[in-house]
């Protein structure tokens, strides 16, 4: 049986589903508690060039057309021999179902877009073969793919051990192996397909393997390219069952290879059955593993390693870094990992990183130690592929590093799990600097990792970075919403079938509870996945630029004295330690001319002070007098170009709002101290969210 959904819950009407049946030439029409009085079929021929989504055309021929009055929920069965005899062999049809109440009684005709009053409601065409459709013989995967326009991967259980022919078996436990034969029917491009290819599927995945519908890797006897991708034998289908919109990991691989992250993984699109049972839309891309056509490392003792916080000391080889309590699993080589170079290669990279981890968590960092190590550019390009998605990931797990070895230096990527990611977990706001700040979730005990925030401590990586931006980033996140709308358009029926087999579209999962309403629409999980990339777009072009000005700043806080100096959007001073900062000074790295920078203290028992320039402290040091509130302003061409920003972490409230250029944040006349700040620099216009007030002061209504 092939399930192919034709219409759906649109204005008050219940689900209808479609299920057509190859064997008998008949289509089962299933309504479920609709308050409609009448259904219509109607099948027409697809003419080049429409949408099967869209408005009917006047040109469509109506080749049938059946209607009935007195709609109960139920099942009715239409017999479509007749008229799928009177279809030419090869030329696509296309079939309606619909509802309709006794207001009016529209028929599908004439360039009706299906949509009058209360009238025909919940139209949806899909695109059949008749000569596919109508012959038992037919392989059901060529029938899928004319139904949903992708590509097709079909997959039977071929075991000689009969017993592990089946789901079952398969489920049991991701490392049951059974060997099989697979397919693939594309019918955009017929050069892709082939049959009958011998290979050994088994699961994959830690938490995702858990859900209901599974991840799986399949394993050919040979090397096989797939869907234009360079061949291999090991694929990795992703389920993607958190992600409704089937696009995140997908968006984030093409952009790392825009960037030109090297290794990053292809994927593309298919609808997967297992014995004949169809599993839904799954993404098939390459494994994150040392080969040809992926990681391509060439020496003995080259080394591919994944940061995994949480599965780790699972691995048989791992170590535990001494400064920041990182796991690190050894996660491919290019020899066998028990041979002596490779032993001796994962010695030699503890050390290393170890070493790389001491260098980064000084209180003054040694950048040009820290750039022998790692290959910075790598590292930049990977630092924006987790700020732009937010990666929930980072400094936890599914974070790889390569290094081709002893000589080469530490890379970071490809990148991999990203269905969480991309708003997806919505918390904080599309405006936050993400990765730089990842030490606030350290100290929450959420990761254990915060490299990225150790590195936007020196002042030549945030420079390297925002002249990677200009030069390799920014377009490649631009292309970010083109891809998306490629993504939708590609597997829009692809959905609808994968959400009648899974029904998760409105219902929060584990991960995504309490955290954003799930839309009820594949339309509508794709509109806000577009909205929020296009959000986070606009910040990243206003935070960073060839031309954006470095801004650094350090805070003396109470009982421990000065800290060491952090970059534009960062934390300075401490939170749920109940201590206040006492001075701060900042500075900026422009040329005098073209303006600077001032800013004024609140300070306890004293009150506002004056305005001081870039490279001077205000608040006092070894008076125990805590700051309350802060005034940041830019001057000169400056102040034209950008906007200064800024919000206080406040005992008693947290983290109040963002205040800008001259604005007040913090408290005033309520003894409350200041206990962190962050600033930041963005061009001008560039919209950031508030979620609270800027500034109390005593006695007053709260200013937003």
């Amino acid at each position: 049986m092939l399930l192919v959904v034709l219409a759906g819950p649109v204005y008050g009407l219940g689900t209808i589903r479609a299920v057509y049946d190859e064997t008998a030439t008949s289509l089962s029409v299933t309504f479920d508690n609709n308050y409609a009085s009448g259904w219509m079929i109607d099948i027409c021929r697809d003419e080049p060039g429409d949408d099967l989504v869209g408005p009917f055309k006047a040109s469509v021929a109506q080749l049938y057309v059946e209607r009935t009055s007195g709609l109960q929920s139920g099942t009715q069965i239409i017999d479509l021999s007749a008229v799928l005899a009177t279809v030419p062999a090869g030329e696509n049809i296309q079939i309606y179902v619909s509802a309709y109440t006794p207001e009016e009684d529209t028929t599908i005709e004439d360039g009706d877009a299906g949509y009058q009053g209360n009238a025909c409601v919940a139209v949806k065409g899909t695109a059949l073969q008749p000569t596919a459709v109508v012959t038992p013989e037919t392989d059901l995967a060529t029938v899928a793919a004319m139904s949903n326009g992708i590509p097709v991967l079909s997959i039977t259980m071929s075991d000689t051990d009969s017993n592990k022919n089946n789901l079952e078996y398969l489920h049991a436990d991701k490392e049951n192996k059974i060997s099989a034969m697979i397919s693939l029917d594309d019918s955009a491009d017929p050069n892709n397909n082939f049959s009958g290819e011998s290979a050994v599927i088994k699961g994959r995945g830690n938490f995702t393997w858990s859900l209901e519908k599974r991840p799986y890797q399949i394993k050919f006897d040979g090397k096989k390219g797939l869907l234009g991708m360079a061949p291999a034998k090991t694929w990795v289908l992703l389920a993607n069952h958190t992600d409704r919109s089937f696009a995140r990991n997908r968006l984030i691989f093409d952009l790392a290879n825009d960037m030109g992250l090297a290794y990053s993984s292809e994927s593309r699109f298919v609808d997967l059955y297992i014995n004949g049972e169809y599993l839904g839309n799954y993404l098939i891309c390459e494994k994150v593993e040392v080969g040809s056509n992926r990681v391509e490392l060439k020496n003995p003792d080259g080394l591919l390693l994944e940061m995994d916080n949480h599965y780790g000391t699972a691995e048989p080889y791992y170590f535990t870094t001494t400064k920041s309590g990182t796991i690190f699993t050894l996660k491919d080589s290019v020899d066998a990992a028990d041979s002596p170079e490779v032993q001796q290669a994962f010695v030699n990279i503890q050390a290393q990183i170890n070493e790389l981890e001491t260098l980064l968590y000084a209180d003054d960092p040694d950048w040009a130690a820290i750039s022998e190590i790692i290959d910075v550019d790598s590292f930049v390009k990977r630092y924006f592929v987790d700020e732009f998605a937010k990666n929930i990931e980072i400094g936890m797990s599914s974070i790889y590093f390569y290094k081709d070895g002893d000589s080469d230096k530490l890379h970071a990527g490809p990148v991999w799990d990203y269905d969480l990611s991309l708003g997806n977990i919505a918390k904080g706001t599309v405006s936050e600097d993400y990765a730089k700040n990842i030490t606030l979730r350290v100290e929450e005990g959420i990761v254990r990792n915060d490299w990225y925030a150790q590195l936007c401590r020196n002042e030549e990586f945030v420079a390297r970075a925002n002249q990677l931006y200009a030069t390799d980033v920014k377009k490649a996140i631009d292309n970010t919403d083109d891809n998306l709308n490629a993504v939708a358009k590609l597997v829009a029926g692809s959905a609808e079938n994968n959400f009648g087999k899974w029904p998760v579209l409105g219902v929060p999962t584990l991960e995504t509870t309490n955290s954003r309403i799930i839309e009820h629409s594949f339309v509508g999980e794709i509109s806000y996945l577009r909205n929020w990339i296009v959000d986070r777009s606009n910040y990243l072009a206003g935070a960073y630029g060839a031309e954006m000005p470095t801004l650094t700043y350090l805070s003396h806080v109470q009982n421990q004295g000065w800290q060491s100096a952090v970059t534009t959007g960062m934390q300075a001073g401490t939170t749920g330690q109940a201590l206040c900062l006492e001075a701060l000074e900042l500075a900026i790295n422009s040329d005098e001319s073209a303006g600077s920078l001032e800013y004024s203290t609140h300070v306890q028992n004293i009150g506002w002070q004056d305005y001081v320039p870039t490279g001077t402290v205000a608040g006092t040091t070894g008076q125990a007098l805590g700051l309350e509130a802060v005034k940041i302003r830019l001057t000169g061409e400056l102040a034209d170009k950008y906007d200064v920003y800024y919000r206080i972490h406040s005992q008693n409230y947290g983290w109040l709002g963002w205040a800008k250029n001259d604005e007040i944040a913090g408290t005033v006349g309520m003894n409350l101290r200041a206990e962190a700040i962050q600033v930041k620099l963005v061009t001008k216009g560039t919209f950031i969210k508030n979620t609270s007030n800027r500034y109390f002061e005593l006695s007053t209504a709260p200013v937003v």
